[in-house]
């Protein structure tokens, strides 16, 4: 048996919860470390809709209390309804 070196690209879903939402982006709390540089779809949770956007993790440090990390996403691909319907729902929530 030889062993060589695998490469690819593995999907997993993490919860966590978002500590600040603008159009542009988000900072989230999340329990597992993301590479900064990276691009994930992420799927936020508006009211009584989910609103999936692609976004690149631009930094990610381990909180204080060690039980995870905050994670700052800059939004990279967001559709026109998209973009719409998170502008009312940041006008609804008073952000």
């Amino acid at each position: 048996m030889t062993r060589e070196a695998v490469t690819g690209t593995a999907r997993a879903q993490l919860t966590g919860h978002c500590r600040d939402l603008s159009l542009g982006g988000a900072l989230l709390a999340v329990t597992t470390a993301l590479a900064e540089g990276t691009t994930h779809d992420f799927r936020l949770s508006l009211d009584d809709e989910t609103l999936v956007v692609r976004g690149e993790v631009r930094r990610c440090r381990q909180l204080a209390d060690g039980a995870g990390y905050e994670v700052g996403v800059r939004f990279l691909a967001l559709s026109s309804e998209g973009q719409a319907r998170l502008e009312r729902y940041l006008e609804q929530s008073g952000s």
